[in-house]
């Protein structure tokens, strides 16, 4: 679905007609105060009331009488009304950032200033602000039909800035005409009246320079350039060059901003960003790459591969930049509010700007928006859709760190069980996995899809016992820490399967585990990714840098005071964000995603050893159960791919390449390119029964094969006869 430019053009509607249901179509619910969450039919806000809506959804039209004020706050949080918005006589009705209405807007004889603010805001149908004694503004926003601004006899001027209208914008008998302080607009239809084109209302043209002075909310652009094919780009790093630099393979405008949150109270935000845009030959999509880890930098491989397929792209550092050799996670320490920047702060106004800088180069706005992440980009992705649902109309994300408390807690809990030097009887050295992995492709060869895979294909069907099956190599302390890493944790965070941190699934040891659980030797202070992972939450996000982890973590109680820790508000007024609502994705009900048209492609290798793959079945599987349609009902929109073998987003001895790279999504055709399967299925409407993947040689692949990875919860099977390393020889069932 295309809510990004290329409005369908509504029937114009006589606004008059959001009233004609009569008084017996009107509210279910009376707001007078503060309101969030799903409100169930339609709204009134009563005379002379007040209210404020923060992260709500509301399910029908809403209505402001007489003296009334309505605030849609979606400054932080998204906010919805799927259908109608009328206020006739009011006070004040204002839209503000994300906000996203259904049906018509309808802001008629009210006192206060009204109207909208993004960036951020989505009209569906109509717009119409008239007969006004106070101010009309209209501001960074999408309307999807017409947009009127007529009789408002303000002597304060509105502004109308910066907006894609789908229709016609028309502008005429307002006593102090309106003004474009911004900038002027884009719109399918006329420009009419008080905001003619002749007025300088159309939008003029940017060049790549001039995007500099594009004025946008909380953002600074420092630098926007010319850069052709080949030529050397300087790197940034927080906002400063670093020395090195990439190329791009094709000409591209590159923007260079930074963003500094006015929802940040403490003001300490430094929300980097960059967008390339391919100076020719743009598809009309926006691609958004995500970060990894602790983040805080500019993903530039990622982007190099988006401009490749000349895609216009974004990436940001998450806002989460650190001196080199800080730390893991320091830029928290002393800095609790750039835990929501790297949250899910940074990613959306990221979006929010960049998609305007896109439309200001190209003179339209983007015809299609994508994310593409992995790991932490995976968190990414499924934080967006459950959080900014009207961001993005595609998102490819792989192994999500999105449980984020119990997966930083499992992480945690496996360094203090295999890595430990306070407990050394349990140290697992990296020399002794190739055992273990034989072991337990020996034991689960009912798990492999052929014989001879050196991987298993489907680890669900894996059953043994630790004590019995390493008994012969490993000691008994050994085989506790081994199977508690195995089994995972239990946490008293969440419901299940959403409290459930599970550890890696068995069957590839030897090739993915040394470094990430384990290591060579026993260390004073672990080097694996897990012990730095776990340790940089507890120590530098909970503000208390001098704890210790191997010996203070409980695994009954840390999770819960991780997830609770309480972050000042966001904004005033606003709910307290706690570390588990700013870095927790794991929502089932993706109704707003879906009712948008969005659709979201997952993938998780079977592998990997840093976000076990059960964290995305888990997932998955509550997503399904809370529809309650199985997995027909949600494979509608949202499927997920396990890829056999494949280690953490890559790598690893199985099938591990099938567009899954950001330096290379989106090159190859649908059939092999999970990316381009993505966009066929958003545009052309086709979804992927399958993708076909290969095993990339690395130092763990033998032989060179293809094979489909399958919807789950299928999975390949060789169907008798032909090449065993041919795709074709195998089904989805």
């Amino acid at each position: 679905m295309n809510h990004r430019v290329r409005f369908a053009l509504l029937s114009t509607v006589s606004l008059a007609a959001l009233a004609a249901g009569g008084a017996a179509a009107w509210a279910d619910t009376v707001c007078n105060g503060s309101m969030t969450g799903t409100i169930a039919g339609n709204l009134t806000v009563p005379a002379g009331a007040s209210c404020t809506l923060y992260q709500a959804s509301v399910g029908g039209n809403v209505r402001v009488l007489q003296n009334a004020s309505l605030t849609v706050d979606g400054l932080e949080e998204w906010s919805s009304i799927a259908g109608n918005v009328q206020a006739n006589q009011c006070a004040s009705t204002l839209l503000e950032g994300s906000v996203t209405v259904g049906g018509n807007v309808q802001i008629q004889q009210c006192a206060g200033t009204s109207g909208f603010a993004g960036p951020g805001i989505k009209i569906r149908g109509n717009f119409q602000c008239q007969d006004n004694s106070g101010v009309c503004e209209a501001t960074l926003g999408e309307v999807g039909g017409n947009a009127q601004i007529q009789n408002n006899r303000s002597a304060t001027a509105g502004d109308v800035s910066l907006n894609v209208v789908g229709g016609n914008l028309q502008c005429q008998g307002n006593t102090a005409a309106p003004t474009h302080a911004l900038g002027g607009e884009w719109v399918v239809g006329n420009l009419q009246g008080q905001c003619a084109a002749s007025l300088d209302f159309a939008a003029a043209p940017y060049t790549c320079a001039s995007l500099t002075g594009l004025s946008l909310p909380d953002t600074t652009i420092t630098a926007a350039q010319i850069y052709p094919a080949g030529a050397p780009i300087p790197e940034y790093s927080g906002g400063a060059l670093t020395g090195t630099t990439t190329t791009a393979a094709v000409s591209i405008c590159r923007v260079v901003g930074n963003i500094t949150p006015s929802t940040n109270p403490a003001g300490d935000s430094n929300i980097n960003f960059e967008v390339w845009l391919p100076t020719s030959d743009w598809t009309g999509r926006y691609e958004q790459v995500g970060n990894g880890g602790f983040a805080g930098s500019i993903e530039y491989t990622a982007l190099k591969g988006a401009v490749a397929i000349s895609n216009a792209a974004a990436s940001t550092d998450d806002g989460s930049s650190q001196p080199a050799g800080a730390a893991g996670g320091s830029f928290a320490l002393g800095h609790p509010q750039r835990i929501n920047d790297y949250g899910y702060r940074a990613v959306h106004r990221t979006d929010l700007d960049a998609g305007l800088i896109a439309t200001a180069f190209y003179g339209t706005s983007p015809a299609h928006a994508y994310f593409n992440g992995c790991s932490k980009g995976g968190e990414e992705a499924l934080m967006e859709l459950q959080r900014y649902p009207d961001d993005f109309d595609g998102i490819l994300g792989g192994a999500p760190a999105n449980t984020f408390v119990p997966l930083l807690s499992e992480q945690t809990y496996n360094a203090t069980q295999v890595t430990n030097p306070n407990n050394p009887n349990g140290f697992i050295p990296n020399s002794i996995l190739p055992n273990v992995t034989d072991a337990v492709q020996a034991a689960c060869a009912n798990a492999k899809t052929i014989s001879t895979d050196n991987f298993l294909g489907n680890p669900e069907r894996c059953t043994f016992n630790p004590q019995t099956l390493f008994a012969s190599f490993l000691t008994s302390a050994q085989i506790t820490a081994l199977s508690n890493v195995y089994n995972g944790i239990v946490t008293d965070v969440g419901v299940s399967p959403f409290n459930i941190g599970p550890g890696p699934e068995p069957g590839n040891e030897a090739q993915e585990w040394p470094g990430n659980d384990t290591q060579a030797t026993l260390t004073p202070v672990p080097t694996t990714s897990d012990f730095g992972f776990g340790n940089g939450i507890y120590t530098q996000f909970l503000q208390q840098p001098t704890f210790n982890t191997l010996l203070e973590f409980n695994v009954s109680t840390s999770p819960g005071m991780l997830n609770d820790f309480a972050i000042v508000p966001p904004s005033p007024g606003s709910a307290v964000q706690t570390i588990g609502s700013a870095l927790t994705a794991d929502n089932p009900d993706l109704t707003a995603f879906k009712a948008h048209g969005g659709k979201i492609i997952e993938y998780h290798g079977w592998a990997d050893p840093l976000i076990g793959s059960l964290y995305s079945v888990n997932h998955y599987k509550g997503v399904v159960a809370f529809e309650g349609h199985g997995y027909q009902g949600t494979q509608n929109y949202y499927r997920l791919f396990m890829a056999p073998g494949m280690g953490h987003c890559s790598g690893g001895p199985g099938l591990n390449s099938f567009g899954n790279v950001t330096s290379n999504s989106g090159s190859g055709p649908a059939s092999s390119d999970i990316f381009t399967a993505l966009e066929t299925w958003v545009e052309q409407g086709t979804a992927p029964t399958q993708v076909v993947a290969t095993d990339a040689p690395n130092a763990v692949t033998v032989g060179t094969f293809t094979r489909p990875l399958c919807p789950y919860p299928q999975n390949a099977t060789y169907t008798g006869t032909g090449n065993t390393s041919a795709a074709a020889s195998f089904v989805c069932r």
